[in-house]
């Protein structure tokens, strides 16, 4: 590949990475705060055909992102969706890689100067 298709694609990495991490960052953020404040919404139970069923226990977590909530019924009620949770760690693993491959091309394509004596 010629010099100037390598500046492209590194500059193209760049701005990909920048684009995952734009989006996966502020998800992660919202989905985080909701996670903090969401023992509120397991603390009342639910209802269920006009009867209240008590909260039996609430798993919380911030890696992986998770807030469930398990019912004295049996029942879970899962407040961070698998979607969610795959776009936010993919976007992240794919803008590790992006810079990645974007530093390793910098370095290739930076033209070595012998050290000064």
């Amino acid at each position: 590949m010629s010099p100037n298709r390598l500046e492209g694609l590194r500059d193209y990495l760049w701005a990909v990475a920048v684009i995952l991490l734009a989006i996966a960052v502020p998800m992660y953020g919202w989905y985080a705060v909701g996670v903090w404040e969401g023992d509120v919404s397991c603390v009342h139970g639910r209802t269920v055909d006009g009867e209240l069923v008590d909260t039996g226990a609430v798993h919380k977590g911030y890696v992986p992102l998770e807030l469930t909530c398990e019912f004295e019924d049996g029942t879970e009620e899962r407040f961070v969706p698998m979607a969610a949770s795959v776009v936010m760690y993919g976007g992240l693993a794919g803008a590790v890689v992006s810079f990645g491959v974007a530093w390793a091309l910098g370095r290739k394509l930076a033209p070595s100067e012998p050290l000064a004596r």
